[in-house]
């Protein structure tokens, strides 16, 4: 669904996944698995849809996913640091800005 044409079902994909470790890890390794930390972060880079909601709401996951150990891990396997700093350095969008400050923090705690 992160890739349906419709930026609303995109954006609720995200938020979704995102939803799933907000109170545990239990589904990091599944979420792992199935590539769901690849997608959120193809979505933030290359989401094409005329609003940023996708984008924005896929950073806010990437966040929540951050907070756990292997999840950090398999990030930093995907470079993401640098992925995360070169979409803040293109991106105009203060929330845009806001969340990738947030994944860079949750990755430094």
């Amino acid at each position: 669904m992160l890739s349906d044409e419709e930026e609303k079902t995109r954006a609720n994909a995200a938020g979704a996944l995102g939803n799933f470790v907000r109170n545990s890890s239990k589904l990091c390794e599944s979420l792992i698995t199935h590539q769901a930390l690849v997608k959120l972060l193809e979505v933030v880079e290359q989401d094409a849809g005329p609003g940023t909601s996708p984008k924005q709401i896929a950073l806010f996951s990437i966040g929540n996913l951050c907070v756990y150990n292997e999840c950090k891990k398999e990030f930093e396997k995907l470079n993401i640091r640098q992925r995360i700093n070169k979409i803040k350095g293109t991106s105009t969008d203060r929330q845009i800005i806001r969340y990738a400050d947030r994944v860079i923090n949750k990755l430094n705690d």
